[in-house]
Parts: C-alpha cells; sequence; structure tokens
C-alpha cells in the first residue's frame, strides 16, 4: 500500500489487518501535531467517504491519497472558492430575471432562494477566513470606492437579507430591484478577492500555497499544460454545441472554467520565460514566433468576450468551434518549442 499526504510519500508502519478507519484515526493524530486536518480522501483513486469505507483492511488498498490543509490554507482555499463561485452567480441573477419576465415565478423563487443560500455562505467564509487570518476587514480600505471592506461585507449580508424578506412575502418587484442591485455588487468583489489574499500572504504565519517556482516544476507544468490544451480544444467544440442546443448557462460556467484554465497555462508560460530568460519573440515555430501564437489566442480571446457581453451567442459559438478550439489544438506545438529552447539553455 502507497500513502501520499499533498502528493508527497510517506512510510507508516502497519498491522496487516488494520483498516482505513484505523489508518486515517492514525493520519488525523501526526496532521493534528502540524496543525492540520485531512480534507479529501481518495482511496485507489476514487473520491471517498471514510465513515462509509472504514472497515476496509490494508490488503484492499493500492494506494491512499490524502489532502490536509493548515485553518490558514483552509480559509484561503474557501476565499478562491467565492471567486469562483460569484461569475456563475451573476449569470444565476440574469436567469432569474428571466424567468420573473417570463411569469415563471415559482421557479425564478426557487432560483432565487439558492441565490440568498450563496450569499448567506459568502458572507461567512469571509467572516470566518478574516479570523482565522487575522485580517482586520475594517481597516483594509477600497479607495476606489472610498469604503472598507467590512462595509462591503455588511452590504452583501443586507442585500441577502432583503432578498430572503422578498421572498417570503413574494415580493417579485423588489425582488428584481434586489437582483440589479447584486450584479455590480457582486462584480466588484472579484477584484476584492485577489488583494485580500494579497493582504494575507504579509502577515506573518500565513503562508498561501504556491506552485513549484524551480527549474522542475516549470518543466512539469509545461508538459501538463500540453494534455490540458488538447481537452481543452475537445471541451470548447463541446461549449458551442451546447449553445446551439439551448444550454447557454451550462455552456457559460464550462466557458468560464476553461478560460481560467488558459490563463493558468499562459502563467506557466510567462514564468517559464522569466525564469530562464526566454525571448519568445526569437522561438519560432513553423514560420511564426511563440510570442506571435500567444498574441493570436490573446486577440480571438477578445473577440470571445466581445461577443460574451454583447450576447452574440452564434458568433460566441462559431469563435470558439472554428477559431479557438483549432487553435487549443495545435498550441501543444508550440509547448514542445518552449520546452525545446530551454533544454537547449539547460545543456
Amino acid at each position: 500500500m502507497e500513502i501520499l499526504i499533498n502528493q508527497e510519500k510517506i512510510d507508516l508502519k502497519l498491522q496487516e489487518n488494520a483498516s482505513l478507519g484505523e489508518i486515517i484515526e492514525i493520519l488525523n493524530e501526526e496532521l493534528a501535531k502540524a496543525q492540520m486536518v485531512i480534507v479529501d480522501i481518495l482511496l485507489n483513486k476514487e473520491r471517498i467517504n471514510p465513515l462509509e469505507k472504514k472497515d476496509i483492511i490494508v490488503k484492499e488498498i493500492e494506494l491512499l491519497e490524502i489532502k490536509a490543509l493548515t485553518a490558514a490554507d483552509l480559509a484561503i482555499e474557501s476565499l478562491t472558492e467565492i471567486g469562483k463561485y460569484i461569475p456563475r452567480a451573476i449569470r444565476g441573477i440574469g436567469g432569474i430575471k428571466d424567468l420573473l419576465k417570463e411569469g415563471k415565478d415559482r421557479e425564478a423563487g426557487q432560483k432565487a432562494a439558492q441565490l440568498a443560500e450563496g450569499l448567506s455562505w459568502i458572507v461567512n467564509v469571509l467572516e470566518k477566513s478574516g479570523l482565522v487570518l487575522k485580517s482586520d476587514y475594517k481597516s483594509i480600505y477600497l479607495k476606489e470606492e472610498e469604503i472598507t471592506v467590512l462595509e462591503k461585507i455588511e452590504a452583501l449580508e443586507k442585500e441577502g437579507i432583503s432578498l430572503q424578506n422578498g421572498l417570503k412575502e413574494l415580493n417579485w418587484q423588489g425582488i428584481e430591484k434586489i437582483l440589479d442591485e447584486l450584479i455590480p455588487l457582486l462584480s466588484s468583489w472579484i477584484n476584492i478577492l485577489p488583494k485580500l489574499l494579497q493582504d494575507y500572504s504579509k502577515k506573518e504565519g500565513v503562508k498561501i500555497l504556491k506552485e513549484e517556482a524551480g527549474a522542475a516544476g516549470i518543466l512539469r507544468k509545461l508538459k501538463e499544460s500540453k494534455e490540458e490544451l488538447l481537452k481543452l480544444s475537445k471541451e470548447l467544440e463541446d461549449i458551442s454545441i451546447r449553445m446551439q442546443t439551448g444550454n447557454e448557462y451550462e455552456a457559460m460556467e464550462s466557458l468560464q472554467e476553461c478560460t481560467r484554465t488558459l490563463e493558468n497555462i499562459f502563467g506557466v508560460l510567462k514564468k517559464a520565460q522569466d525564469f530562464f530568460n526566454l525571448n519568445y519573440s526569437r522561438i519560432k515555430v513553423e514560420k511564426e514566433d511563440v510570442a506571435g501564437k500567444i498574441e493570436e489566442i490573446k486577440d480571438i480571446l477578445s473577440e470571445v468576450v466581445t461577443a460574451f457581453e454583447n450576447n452574440d451567442l452564434v458568433l460566441l459559438a462559431d469563435l470558439l468551434e472554428y477559431e479557438l478550439s483549432p487553435l487549443m489544438s495545435r498550441f501543444p506545438e508550440v509547448i514542445d518549442c518552449v520546452l525545446s529552447r530551454i533544454k537547449r539553455e539547460i545543456h
């Protein structure tokens, strides 16, 4: 049996008849000494509930993967989840407003109730994260809006309560007004969250989990990105089909995930450029250079954003299927050229 904690192999002496429940108990005790808690468990590559599988014995386990975090890491991960949730919530508000216009009050009410729960969750996470990371929200001032982070949290809480009250009273006109106010309020948090994370990273004793910054880490991530690009190409085609078959909201959510993945890949390329002092204008891919290939994708992404903002689903679907997806399928060649240049620089 192999045990990995945060992808690092550990040696643990166990009896042959030891159960998974006993193993988890031992690991919990050891991790507690480092002020860490288990947040995820994979048994033989499958995510499990340890209570349901606690009687499985050692010889039935090939691989046990544990993800463990400190309280600070968990708080930071929760803030990151808020960042992922907010774009979905904003799109959801658009859906609720459409339902109200169509007179589907009951369905709109169900969606609005879910939104109210989401707002409550955001406020709860922000408050708990502030305590764990020792952040004084009332002293973090947002110059652009001339307001503190605490006041922004209070505004979210107020809108959430107003939404709940509107649902109790079936005040659809009032609910629509609240939804209009929520869109800019939630949008502002997209910019606030990175500032909070940056503020936390400066505090003594708080460490944000970072990607490997060394040569080996960058090379590994470049190689991984090749597979991600091929998956992206297929996913973009699927998103285009979903848009053309009436599944716009599901498609938009998937598109957000694809965009984030692509931004991460560009981030890895930038790290490689800085770390190895590469000039992408001089690294050729067929008759073009790497810098030009990157700009080509960014230009298409700009068109995608414009089509998204204009709600031009026909153009958006075409851009994804016929422009961006083919570029993604060919971009691994660019990664290969970068890797080849790095190998030459190293050797």
